[in-house]
């Protein structure tokens, strides 16, 4: 799904919408991708409010994770940056994907590039352009696990099948 905001109160719209995915899906994991300064805390900001929660919700960039209380479907929200982190390993010491598999929990997380290719459940990858003046582009994807692990095979079988057509000709 694509969306196209104008302006800032429509951030307030594509909130709902992933909100209501996230809750429709059972989904607890949204992965936000941009350059600086797209709206990933705004969005955030949004999404916190719909659920719930009370205080401002502002930038993790210089602390990495900020934990906040929802009023409703979640225990709590757990914002975090990976601007700041550079390899898997800083990844693997923070725990992060471990952390990710309590579903009472929401997990929002910016500049998720490392944690792509590992993340073992179902999550929304929200990624957010920049356009002219306050408008945005925001284009909403659910990604299954169970996606991934069909093209893998796929593209296994196929290597193995090339494999084996090769070795008889090449008697």
């Amino acid at each position: 799904m694509e969306f196209l905001a104008k302006n800032t109160n429509q951030n307030k719209k594509i909130a709902k919408s992933i909100v209501d995915i996230v809750i429709n899906e059972n989904i607890n994991i949204i992965l936000l991708k941009g350059t600086l300064g797209a709206g990933k805390t705004t969005i955030t900001r949004e999404i916190g409010k719909l659920l719930g929660v009370k205080t401002n919700i502002s930038s993790p960039t210089f602390v990495i994770e900020k934990i906040y209380i929802p009023k409703k479907y979640f225990s709590t929200i757990h914002h975090i940056d990976l601007y700041r982190l550079h390899s898997k390993k800083e990844i693997e010491e923070m725990e992060i994907l471990e952390e990710v598999k309590d579903k009472e929990n929401l997990y929002i997380v910016e500049w998720p590039d490392l944690l792509l290719k590992k993340i073992e459940q179902n999550y929304l990858l929200v990624d957010i352009k920049k356009g002219k003046g306050n408008g945005r582009t925001f284009k909403i994807r659910k990604k299954r696990r169970w996606e991934q692990d069909v093209r893998r095979l796929i593209q296994l079988n196929i290597i193995f099948i090339s494999s084996i057509i090769s070795s008889k000709f090449t008697l």
